[in-house]
């Protein structure tokens, strides 16, 4: 066994990082070789890991939390000042006038669109004075005044952290409308007749656009899908079984797998964009429906766990009649693995891999995965056959316990059918 050694400076001591490198690409994994010595042993016996279960599932469905909204958090009525809240139940209860809007409202309507009030939301509309800003490419000589940098242009446009970068774009194709001018965008359309926008000279005009007096805000009801700009699927309207499902994925971080599908459930997913789930959106994404085309199979190449680590094989096979191709992160054909205690996802430890170090999309420091690319990688597999890849857990002070891998790869075949595999395999460590 080739052995990997790391060794790091740590205060006056030396901290030695230990491992394994695997060899089970190009053919058996040659036998361990332990020192022994003729002193008797203190030492208690090491721990063994032993393979307990491997599973994969037949469906699996993601959700990404959104939050609030699709479009961004959505303020309730009681969040605003005194007189924006003045404002917001007026238009609520029928609608809010004034015959002259001051500067603060001009900008509290352009930038609230919907707000929320007793689990209600609502879309805001207003009649108010608005700049319609122009943007015409001319030649440098016919400017007869300043024409700003594109650093002036871009510290004028940028308003409450966002640069409005492409405001000129859009002020070049018909014209950008403002319901609000901040003082520094402002100023620099005071200022300046032109600016120099990617190598052209665009000159500028402004108009106002005043509807006359007097102003209104009016607030309407607005529907989930109003709010999330695509059609809602509302969970509280499901049965208990599918809402158990949805919660349970809901509250998952990544892909969700199970098998069964209450009734409704995938033909709710696939018919609407977003689900509503205790106040929050999700994305809704399908990633498998169906038997798989790939089995997992996992097995122990060495079972004790000391300073050389216990050797965990895993095994993808394709069951399909025609060549599959699999996708993963790096390295192929697995990515980098994980493990965690069976009942928890708060701690997780590092399933080690020689092809860590030899991926270019993998960066490691002593021993450890510091930072993975975000790239999909292709492996085929001819029908029946096999890719494969062994595994060190090299933490010998691992508590003895269960614990899990838990992990998918994506997969396409010939037929254009394609899909997402998701695996468990789940070990045990006892003394």
């Amino acid at each position: 066994m080739q052995r990997r050694t790391v060794v790091r400076a740590l205060g006056t001591g030396t901290v030695l990082f230990t491992g394994c490198l695997d060899r089970s690409q190009s053919g058996p994994a040659e036998p361990s070789t332990k020192t022994t010595s003729s002193e008797p042993s203190t030492a208690s016996a090491s721990p063994r890991l032993s393979i307990t279960d491997v599973r994969s599932y037949t469906h699996a469905i993601r959700l990404n939390d959104l939050g609030e909204s699709p479009r961004g958090d959505v303020p309730a009525v009681e969040s605003f000042s005194d007189r924006e809240q003045s404002v917001v139940t007026s238009a609520i209860d029928e609608t809010y006038t004034t015959r002259s809007p001051p500067e603060w409202l001009l900008q509290f309507v352009a930038e609230t669109t919907y707000v929320s009030q007793e689990d209600q939301y609502y879309r805001l509309t207003a009649t108010m004075p608005t700049t319609t800003i122009t943007a015409t490419p001319v030649s440098r000589d016919d400017v007869t005044g300043e024409i700003a940098s594109y650093e002036a242009y871009e510290q004028a446009v940028t308003h409450d952290g966002v640069v409005m970068s492409g405001l000129l774009r859009s002020a070049q194709q018909g014209g950008e409308t403002l319901p609000y001018v901040w003082p520094t965008l402002d100023s620099f359309l005071s200022t300046y007749d032109a600016v120099e926008y990617h190598g052209d000279v665009l000159a500028l005009s402004t108009t106002r656009n005043d509807p006359g007096s007097p102003y209104s805000v009016d607030a309407t009801v607005a529907s989930l899908s109003d709010l999330a700009g695509g059609s809602v699927w509302r969970l509280s309207a499901a049965s208990p079984a599918v809402q158990d499902v949805v919660r349970s994925a809901a509250a998952k971080s990544g892909l969700y797998a199970f098998e069964s599908p209450p009734d409704g459930l995938l033909a709710q997913l696939r018919e609407h964009k977003y689900v509503y789930v205790g106040g929050r959106f999700y994305t809704t994404y399908v990633e498998q429906a169906g038997p798989q085309p790939l089995e997992i199979d996992a097995t122990v190449e060495d079972a004790t766990l000391d300073a050389d680590g216990a050797r965990i094989r895993l095994t993808l096979r394709n069951t399909a009649d025609s060549e599959l191709d699999i996708s993963s992160g790096a390295p192929k054909p697995f990515g980098v693995l994980r493990y965690q205690p069976a009942k928890s996802t708060a701690d997780s430890g590092l399933l080690w891999s020689p092809a860590y170090e030899d991926s270019s999309h993998v960066h490691t420091e002593d021993g450890e995965v510091t930072a993975v690319n975000s790239i999909a990688l292709q492996t085929s597999i001819e029908p029946d056959g096999t890719v494969a890849r062994t595994f060190t857990v090299d933490d010998p002070s691992l508590s003895p316990g269960r614990y899990r891998i838990e992990n998918d790869v994506g997969y396409s075949t010939a037929a254009a059918r394609d899909g997402t595999f998701p695996y468990v395999v789940r070990f045990a460590v006892e003394v």
